[in-house]
């Protein structure tokens, strides 16, 4: 057999000589890769395209150099105005396949048509705009920036949904449905949307169109895309596009409870709290005088006492759970607002037991949608310390970005090494010997393992 890995001819149920990898289970991993992305190709087709990226992604964690995914992955992107990620996904598809890539057509062509790009750049910097306007409760100013933004870019469907929480909250229900009929013409799985929807139309469903797309069968003509400049908002990094696309989440979902439900739903149970407690002062009293008056009447007044007792405890509970739930808004209202660490150590530190269920998958979204924006975050700034040959900061924002690590992380291998190559440089071998070793052990399959292979090769003998 051949080692997807390093192309060395290797024997059938043999690990690879030259790089350590199982062969067997690389094409494994390859076919799983290819089977999500025919999934993700199914659900563009009928313009699922949420559903897309999410399998898209997965794909392209499981197999790095499968262009085919990151080029629909991008187009997915592209198509709900998410430039910034479609530009990355591209540009990393051009960098595990330099030649006959569809990807460098779409960024050939992104030079060619300067006005749509900066059509779609103004569109972002609106919606920045109206974000800011809603946070200063100046909903009628985002609506006007928001309606350009749209105007501009009409596949922008977070501007889209945005508008419509803004209609949502100046009670006008029929232009906030009108407006997530476009967010589904685009994206009929757009979470953000169907939340939305829900509270617009409680109780209904919007009508969606899933007849496959005749586009979902080969890529957008490169026609159609904007030329490529950096945008002021999503910036070279690229995850803050994702930052945007889960603010309408975070406003969506919890801006109403946290800032109108949520404070008066607490008050009250303090407010009935408040008053079982007083009637149970009373009924205490009297049960006491009842008492020393006749002590037939114990009976009914400890099963009295046991009652209010257990609402009591009944109601705090409630309130217990309620403050939990603040925590989690709180927690995504900052994400929203950048605040990232902060939100990720609120959200770590929530008690999800009795916390219903959607309140426990909201707790973990928290935590795994920051996670990878940090890793990637501390890993960039790692890496371009280690480039300027300042090696102890680069130790430094490596073993920041370690702490984010998760079981799916497609960093985690990139981290290590480089952690290797720090603890190198500055002469501390026995570090070096220990990250080099983990990604030979870890990430049998990873990009980086020949890389381990040799610099732990040229490490000094340890003493004995």
């Amino acid at each position: 057999m051949e080692c997807p890995v390093c192309k060395q001819e290797t024997p059938r149920g043999k690990k690879c000589a030259n790089c350590g990898t199982d062969p067997m289970l690389a094409q494994k991993v390859l076919k799983f890769s290819d089977a999500l992305y025919n999934k993700g190709l199914m659900k563009a087709g009928v313009s699922d395209l949420s559903g897309a990226v999410a399998l898209l992604s997965k794909s392209v964690s499981l197999s790095k150099k499968n262009t085919k995914a990151r080029n629909l992955l991008g187009l997915c992107h592209y198509e709900t105005g998410h430039l910034g990620d479609a530009l990355l996904q591209w540009r990393l598809s051009l960098r595990h396949q330099p030649q006959d890539n569809p990807a460098e057509g779409y960024l050939a062509q992104l030079t060619k048509t300067p006005k749509q790009y900066e059509r779609q750049a103004d569109a972002v910097n609106m919606f920045n705009q109206a974000h800011d306007y809603l946070k200063h409760e100046s909903d009628d100013m985002a609506i006007i920036q928001l309606k350009k933004a749209v105007e501009l870019n009409p596949k922008f469907v977070d501007a889209q949904n945005l508008l419509a929480l803004c209609y949502l909250m100046q009670e006008e229900k029929d232009k906030a449905l009108a407006t997530l009929d476009k967010v589904f013409a685009v994206d009929v799985n757009n979470s953000a949307a169907l939340r939305l929807y829900g509270m617009a139309a409680p109780g209904q469903r919007p009508k969606l169109d899933t007849k496959p797309q005749k586009k979902a069968q080969s890529a957008p003509a490169p026609a159609a895309l904007p030329r490529y400049s950096e945008p002021k908002h999503q910036g070279a990094a690229f995850p803050i596009a994702g930052i945007f696309a889960f603010i309408i989440g975070a406003i969506c979902g919890f801006a109403v409870l946290y800032i109108l439900i949520m404070p008066s739903a607490i008050a009250e149970k303090d407010m009935v709290i408040e008053g079982l407690t007083s009637k149970y002062d009373q009924d205490t009293s009297s049960l006491r005088q009842s008492l020393t008056d006749s002590g037939s009447k114990l009976d009914e007044a400890q099963v009295a006492l046991s009652e209010n007792e257990l609402r009591i405890s009944s109601l705090q509970s409630q309130v217990l759970s309620m403050e939990k739930m603040r925590k989690v808004a709180d927690a995504e209202l900052r994400m929203a607002n950048g605040e990232l660490e902060e939100a990720l150590d609120i959200a770590s530190k929530i008690d999800t037991f009795d916390l219903p269920p959607e309140s426990v998958e909201q707790v973990a979204s928290i935590v795994g949608t920051i996670k990878p924006i940090l890793l990637q975050r501390h890993y960039d700034a790692g890496v371009k310390s280690f480039n300027a040959s300042r090696f102890e900061e680069a130790k430094i924002e490596l073993e920041t970005a370690r702490g984010y690590i998760t079981d799916d992380s497609s960093l985690a291998d990139d981290v290590y090494f480089y952690l290797g190559r720090a603890a190198h440089r500055l002469n501390d071998y026995e570090s070096a010997r220990i990250y080099y070793q983990t990604v030979l052990d870890a990430y049998p399959d990873s990009n980086q393992t020949a890389n381990a292979n040799t610099r732990i090769n040229q490490l000094p003998k340890p003493t004995e």
